[in-house]
């Protein structure tokens, strides 16, 4: 009986302590049950695929002038900045030049700067308000101007949820398809 006794202690410890073997969490959760969400050091915007860009302003006209022959179309830049005034913003690291928005279709944008590698990473305020938009970019000699074609408030984190490796943000009529890292 003693044996037995031994026997069966020795087999429930085991048991135990292979049930409490150390649980690994997907990137990005911590927790007993893995549901707890990590707030990342950074978030690292890979591209922005952009779709639905208005053809015309507000008051029907092109985005650039046509009647200088130059170009027709929009010089396409994404932003994306916290919601804080004077926050630090990223701007694509290339433009669409002279994108042809009547054509409906999608433009993509990388954000990756090997000439500087820290330009495409959002460092604060990552569970708050964000700001994107779409920008007419417009190098005319020494004036530069950003015209803004659409924007809107968006959030990278939403409560019960790990940050996202995608996310889609829909505006009136632009949707905004963006590649997303973390670095934890």
């Amino acid at each position: 009986m003693k044996q037995f006794l031994l026997l069966t202690s020795i087999s429930y410890l085991f048991f135990v302590a292979c049930a409490k073997e150390d649980k690994t969490c997907p990137a990005g959760l911590t927790g007993t049950n893995c549901d707890e969400t990590i707030t990342p050091k950074s978030i690292i915007v890979k591209s922005v695929k952009v779709t639905g860009v208005p053809p015309y302003r507000a008051n029907g006209i092109d985005w650039d002038n046509t009647e200088a022959g130059v170009e027709r179309y929009p010089d396409l830049l994404i932003q994306i900045r916290p919601n804080v005034l004077g926050a630090p913003y990223i701007n694509g690291a290339n433009l669409v030049p002279n994108a042809d928005v009547f054509s409906g279709q999608s433009f993509t944008i990388g954000f990756h700067n090997p000439l500087n590698p820290e330009a495409h990473k959002l460092k604060q305020n990552l569970t708050g308000l964000f700001a994107i938009g779409v920008f007419d970019y417009d190098n005319l000699g020494p004036t530069v101007t950003y015209e803004e074609m659409d924007v809107i408030l968006f959030q990278f984190y939403e409560a019960g949820r790990a940050f996202p490796k995608g996310l889609v943000v829909n505006s009136a009529g632009v949707t905004y398809e963006l590649v997303l890292e973390y670095e934890y």
